[in-house]
Order: structure tokens, then C-alpha cells, then sequence
């Protein structure tokens, strides 16, 4: 049995002496393909799959934002925070996900201070990940998210403080 490096060196030259005879076109790929494999035998070679994810950081919104005392808390989310716990309240069992064994899922509270943060803020949608410890793309989903249940859920008119 050849090793890998032997396997890849045949491959190589394969691919060479197909593609110098013009048999690499795209109605031949697939059995090109298919003569490749087999001759190699690489069915039984499998990549090792990773699991990775990107650690951020949470400490800001995980120390910062619980000393905000009230005058504080109105100017950073221009709501009280009895009409923010109103909001929690009033979507929670709409917005609340389930933890996986990949990750734990981010709570109504903290993906109701990303909504609220990036919409009274001038903050791009980076700064805010950074800020709160999730991706762009998320601070964005959450915030989309969040505008969408205000308007099913109809709890604008109530939150006036």
C-alpha cells in the first residue's frame, strides 16, 4: 500500500497527464474525478473535524452595565429600567432560546441591551459586539430581532416613561 505522500505524488501526475491531454473539460471532471479517487483510494482517509469558535469578552456589559444607576441607564437606553424589565418581560417567552452543547444561548436581558444599545447609539454594529461580547452579525440579527417583536408583540405604546 503506497503511503499518503506517494498517493499525492500519483495524483499529481495524474492530474498533469490528464489536464496536458485535454481530458480535464468540464464534461469529463466528474469521471476524471471518480478515476482519481479510485485509483488513490482515498475513501478511507478522513479529515479530523475541529470545533472552534472565537472567545469574546463580556466583562463590559457584564460589570458595567449593572452599575448604571437609573439617571445612567435612561441616558445610555432611553428607558428606565422599570420600562426595560417591562420589555423583558413582555418578549421573553418569545425570544428566550435553548442552550446547545456548542454554546449557551444569550439572554433576553443581554440581547434586549444590544437592541436598545445599537438603536439609541450612533455605535456601528463592531463597536457593539465588542461592547456586549458577540459577533457583528449577531448585534445585527438581535437587532432586526428585536424591532420585529416590538411590532407582533405591540408593547411601544406601554414603555412611555
Amino acid at each position: 500500500m503506497a503511503s499518503l505522500d506517494e498517493k499525492f505524488f500519483m495524483f499529481v501526475n495524474l492530474f498533469n497527464f490528464m489536464r496536458s491531454r485535454r481530458l480535464a473539460r468540464s464534461h469529463c471532471q466528474s469521471s476524471m474525478t471518480r478515476t482519481i479517487i479510485a485509483f488513490l483510494g482515498t475513501k478511507n482517509i478522513r479529515r479530523e473535524r475541529k470545533l472552534w469558535s472565537v472567545s469574546r469578552s463580556q466583562t463590559w456589559y457584564n460589570t458595567v452595565v449593572p452599575d448604571f444607576d437609573e439617571t445612567e441607564f435612561v441616558r445610555n437606553f432611553r428607558l428606565s429600567k422599570a420600562a426595560f424589565n417591562y420589555v423583558v418581560e413582555n418578549i421573553e417567552e418569545f425570544w428566550r432560546r435553548q442552550d446547545t452543547n456548542m454554546r449557551q444561548a444569550l439572554g433576553v436581558h443581554h440581547k434586549t441591551c444590544v437592541a436598545l444599545w445599537r438603536l439609541t447609539s450612533s455605535s456601528e454594529l463592531r463597536t457593539v459586539g465588542h461592547l456586549f461580547g458577540i459577533a457583528e452579525c449577531s448585534a445585527c440579527i438581535i437587532c432586526i430581532e428585536f424591532c420585529t417583536l416590538l411590532q407582533e408583540v405591540s408593547i411601544i405604546h406601554d414603555c412611555m416613561y
